[in-house]
């Protein structure tokens, strides 16, 4: 066979696949309604089995007890005004506690606005307000004090602390503030109402490190994120229980994807740092 003639065959291939592929796809799409709710079909089936592994935060929390956290959450979120359509900003690195916090906003119905708690908080500032966010949801109290000079421009719903720690400075604000922890608290009183959803609709703005300039914001819908799933698993193939070890930031397009992948496969999620890596590799 010539080397045209196994060329062309090569490109039939590729065609073949790629359009069933396609099919797969599309089909998958027609039986969801959103992003999340297709999340909480996978994880409340895993009952007791290990969710999350975050040593450097001290969390530890079954799949029974993460979905608990997610209704709570966003119970609390739905009292503090937040409605479907509202755009929130979670600006953190990669722990524990991202997941539940992106999903109880999308289970209200709002968009998660993404941008790690590293960046400049003059870029922070910048997705506020391009975003016009609503709420924010903030990995802890030194990053609350990097953005005080520009939060009081804003009228939030609600300011959200992940962690809490000795010495923190939450006074001078504007807008209420409450830890992730009270939230839940709060959401145990509360009964949570479900919205109406459809993979139309937006779900996440992922924001470029805005090295060029202003950050980019790409506004990705429920259908967007839902169609990466039955081609991540033909890559993948992850296996309920298998292990995984999360270190890339949660605001990158590949980690954002994936990560949610390994909730929905049953996995037990490792959360590590740069530093801890290493050891981590061996441990898990």
């Amino acid at each position: 066979m010539s080397r045209e003639r196994k060329e062309r065959r090569r490109k039939i291939l590729l065609k073949r696949e790629f359009l069933r592929g396609k099919r797969i796809v599309e089909k998958f799409l027609k039986t969801q309604n959103s992003y999340n709710q297709y999340i909480q079909s996978k994880i409340t089936t895993y009952g007791n089995i290990p969710a999350i592994t975050d040593t450097y935060n001290n969390i530890e929390l079954n799949y029974n007890e993460l979905e608990s956290n997610i209704v709570l959450f966003a119970s609390a979120l739905q009292s503090f005004g937040l409605q479907k359509g509202d755009f929130v900003g979670i600006f953190t690195e990669n722990n524990g506690l991202w997941f539940p916090c992106d999903q109880s906003v999308m289970r209200c119905g709002a968009v998660c606005v993404l941008r790690g708690s590293n960046a400049p908080a003059e870029e922070l500032d910048y997705i506020i307000s391009h975003s016009n966010s609503s709420g924010l949801i903030l990995k802890d109290s030194t990053l609350l004090n990097n953005l005080k000079p520009y939060l009081n421009n804003y009228k939030f719903k609600f300011i959200i602390l992940m962690f809490k720690s000795e010495n923190d400075d939450t006074t001078g604000l504007n807008s209420p503030l409450y830890y992730y922890e009270d939230a839940i608290q709060i959401g145990k009183a509360l009964e949570f109402h479900p919205i109406e959803q459809n993979i139309e609709e937006p779900s996440t703005i992922l924001y470029t490190s805005g090295t060029t300039g202003n950050p980019k914001g790409v506004l990705l819908t429920h259908k967007n994120l839902l169609s990466q799933i039955p081609s991540i698993d033909v890559g993948i193939m992850a296996q309920k229980g298998d292990k995984t070890l999360q270190i890339l930031p949660i605001w990158h397009a590949y980690e954002h994807i994936a990560q949610t992948y390994y909730y929905t496969k049953g996995c037990h999620l490792h959360f590590t740092t740069l530093s801890g890596l290493k050891n981590y590799l061996l441990k898990y």
